[in-house]
């Protein structure tokens, strides 16, 4: 047996194991399909079955329906099948026409170069992600916390990025969580909101809002930009001090 099939193969097997199930003729495949508006013909119907003819998804559900089968026991196999540079298991294919494939795991539904790159990476990827918490902690020492994490806003984010494309140093959402609370003890967005307040009335027109909100949000990324690369530099130079084994807690003296 082979170790993959094609998408071909698999449909034109079962559309001829089924089709002879049912009692009927190449020909009469192709009456009925034509009656469902497929300009199919009995040579279609055989080359088809013989692999030399892919289907779309309209001829499928048509098929399906002419030989009274739901439309996965067109692509049932027990082989994998072959899918580009890359294989789908049988359970997967089965799933995926059946809208389950959140039953199944990953590793085990299909098989591709850029999946298996993927894995090989996974370590790599994760050091990176430690690596760019360790540094967060590093810079706010006493303030890191997990709810900068959870407190991250798509503002937060796309301000990060902006700020990360001038200084380069590994700027992420928390970070300018970290900085607005340090530098205003408020968030960006209360910040921001506060300035643009303050600077155009209440009857301002919404062009006017924009331009003032642009030329706020500039001045709040120098600031930022400003405190983070202030908090980096610190780091480098001033680890956070780790606290030590058995050390006494303040106010404790020896017995």
């Amino acid at each position: 047996m082979a170790d993959h099939v094609t998408f071909e193969q698999a449909v034109g097997a079962n559309v001829s194991r089924l089709r002879i199930a049912a009692g009927k003729t190449q020909g009469q495949v192709a009456d009925h399909l034509a009656m469902r508006g497929l300009s199919w013909r009995r040579s279609t119907v055989a080359q088809v079955e013989t692999a030399r003819r892919q289907i779309g998804l309209a001829e499928a559900l048509a098929l399906a329906d002419v030989l009274d089968v739901p439309l996965v026991e067109l692509l049932r196999t027990q082989t994998p099948v072959r899918v580009d540079l890359g294989q789908w298991h049988p359970k997967f294919l089965v799933a995926a026409l059946e809208g389950t494939t959140g039953d199944l795991l990953a590793i085990e539904s299909y098989t591709s170069p850029s999946r298996e790159k993927m894995y090989s990476q996974i370590h790599v990827v994760l050091g990176a992600l430690n690596s760019a918490d360790q540094r967060h902690a590093d810079r706010w020492p006493g303030r890191y916390r997990e709810r900068d994490l959870g407190a991250a806003t798509p503002f937060e984010y796309a301000t990060a990025r902006r700020i990360e494309s001038q200084v380069r140093l590994g700027v992420r959402a928390p970070d300018v969580v970290a900085a607005a609370d340090t530098l205003w003890r408020h968030s960006l967005t209360e910040e921001r909101d506060r300035r643009v307040k303050r600077r155009a009335n209440a009857k301002a027109s919404p062009r006017t809002l924009q331009a003032v909100r642009g030329l706020v949000m500039r001045e709040l990324d120098k600031e930022l930009e400003a405190a983070i690369e202030e908090a980096a530099n610190r780091a480098a130079v001033e680890p956070a001090p780790k606290p030590k084994r058995g050390a006494q807690r303040p106010g404790k003296g020896n017995r």
